[in-house]
């Protein structure tokens, strides 16, 4: 039966010390077990942490259930089809969280936390097998829904919704699964305890499409062999994320579930939760033989906290200050007010306008209230939920579903589109450089370039798929060749062996 009751940290040890042992024991007052940082390795302690890194988060309506919406979390980013024998696995040390802020304080109202399993034989046989000769998958994952709710004063508590659902499997190859897509589907399902809902769990195709081979050499638009790519408007990019796989979890909830009696407009950020060992210390006046003695009463607990976040794409890799990078990922959403700075005054901007002197851009500097407003507030009369400044990806749920959705969103008139949410199609690259080069400049009050800028990529590899979950499926190991890999020749012929 779905349990329901209130968290609490799990208490491990109780000790008193004498109060001279103050200084050694609070210089151990918290002992992580995990740094924490996301999203395609933007930051530096998530290189050593690919388990629980965010790499991209979408939320729209659904098109094809419009009285519902879908968010779409991935994790792991640059996953080789072929990267055997040990495949991508979600960790079963960490836990992945949809966030829902309802009310606009940046603080989630209602979470969706999914609690990984991993089972497999303990067999010599199946040493380097992830599906055995019978095709049967050796390594098989499950997890449990747990929805949780927190209330004004912070209490959490929280009921299990589905119970060892089944994750889809790596896609190894043609021979080892045959039936590949229907063990995908066989992964789609309605937990019991939440109505009208659908989940799914495992790998498919990376949905996000980027030209990172630009991006990361300075911006290198017009190095020779891409000459005539402009400002990036014009094609020609190279989609680095092309037959790469991540591991997805997405959700298509009813909006009445989503709203939850609040208002239109709703807020939705991933993270990933790692277990930490914590000691808390208090003091303790006891008699001992008739004398007051003051001691420190010691608890050792372990508590779960957050490594990894993620809400607007490319928030923390391209504003964010390195130095910054692995304190913003475990912070809140709702502290984000003290980050403004680096988004009125976005070093990305000035950075453009020094690489590219010859094509004048302009790019403004300073007083960027439209990004802001756009990424941590909401577009007026759109999407906005106030002053609290938080980077949360938005969603106004009484936006109708576009009947011919436009890839730059709102940008191109298309209301439902980023940054109003964040379907699969929208190119968000475009749009985000776009909106630093100052196409919206002036809803801050300021006058700018509409400048063309983009990345030369504007779709992804695969198409996406009608329903739920609605990203492409993963590519297997077999068949898959990255398109920027060249094929070596034939060798010459070997003759009979001594």
């Amino acid at each position: 039966m779905p349990s329901t009751r209130s968290l609490k940290a799990k208490p491990f040890k109780t000790v008193f010390l004498p109060l001279a042992a103050t200084a050694v024991v609070a210089a151990a007052v918290m002992v992580p077990t995990f740094g924490g940082a996301s999203s395609h390795r933007e930051a530096p302690a998530i290189i050593e942490d690919p388990a629980a890194d965010n790499t991209d988060v979408y939320f729209f309506r659904s098109p094809d259930a419009p009285d519902t919406a879908t968010v779409i979390a991935n994790w792991i980013p640059f996953q080789e089809p072929m990267g055997g024998p040990n495949f991508y696995l979600f960790s079963t040390k960490a836990r992945y969280n949809i966030n829902v802020d309802q009310t606009g304080d940046g603080k989630w109202d209602v979470r969706y936390q999914y609690r990984f399993r991993t089972s497999a034989p303990k067999s010599d046989a199946a040493g380097y097998l992830y599906v055995g000769p019978d095709n049967k998958v050796l390594v098989n994952q499950n997890y449990d829904l747990v929805r949780q709710t927190r209330n004004a004063e912070g209490r959490i508590t929280q009921k299990v919704v589905g119970k060892r659902l089944p994750v889809a499997p790596n896609n190894v190859g043609p021979k080892s699964l045959p039936n590949y897509l229907g063990l995908r589907n066989g992964a789609i399902v309605e937990p019991s305890g939440l109505a009208g809902a659908k989940s799914f769990a495992g790998q498919s195709d990376d949905p996000f499409f980027v030209d990172l081979g630009v991006v990361f050499d300075l911006v290198n638009l017009d190095k020779p062999g891409r000459m005539g790519i402009g400002t990036g408007n014009q094609g020609g990019g190279v989609d680095t994320l092309a037959r790469y796989n991540v591991n997805t979890i997405a959700l298509q909830l009813p909006i009445a579930e989503l709203k939850g009696g609040k208002g239109d407009v709703v807020g939705v950020y991933a993270s990933t939760e790692r277990p930490v060992d914590a000691v808390r210390i208090t003091k303790v006046t006891r008699k001992v033989k008739g004398v007051r003695v003051t001691t420190q009463r010691v608890k050792r607990v372990r508590e779960w906290r957050q490594v990894s976040r993620l809400g607007n794409p490319l928030v923390n890799e391209v504003i964010i200050p390195r130095y910054l990078k692995d304190r913003w990922n475990t912070e809140d959403p709702s502290t984000d007010a003290k980050y403004n700075k680096y988004f009125t005054s976005p070093f990305v901007g000035a950075a453009l306008n020094a690489l590219f002197p010859s094509l004048n851009l302009n790019i403004p500097t300073t007083g960027r209230g439209d990004i802001s407003a756009a990424l941590l507030n909401g577009v007026p009369n759109l999407n906005n939920t106030g002053t609290t400044k938080a980077d949360l990806l938005r969603l106004n749920l009484s936006t109708p579903v576009s009947a011919s959705p436009q890839p730059m969103g709102v940008l191109q008139g298309d209301v439902q589109g980023f940054p109003n949410g964040r379907r699969l199609t929208d190119d968000v690259v475009d749009i985000e450089l776009r909106v630093i080069g100052g196409a919206v400049f002036d809803l801050a009050g300021g006058t700018a370039n509409k400048l063309p800028l983009g990345d030369g990529v504007n779709q992804n590899d695969l198409p996406f798929q009608a329903g739920f979950p609605y990203v492409a499926p993963a590519h297997d190991g077999f068949s898959t060749t990255p398109s920027h890999y060249r094929t070596e020749p034939a060798a010459p012929p070997v003759g009979p062996l001594p």
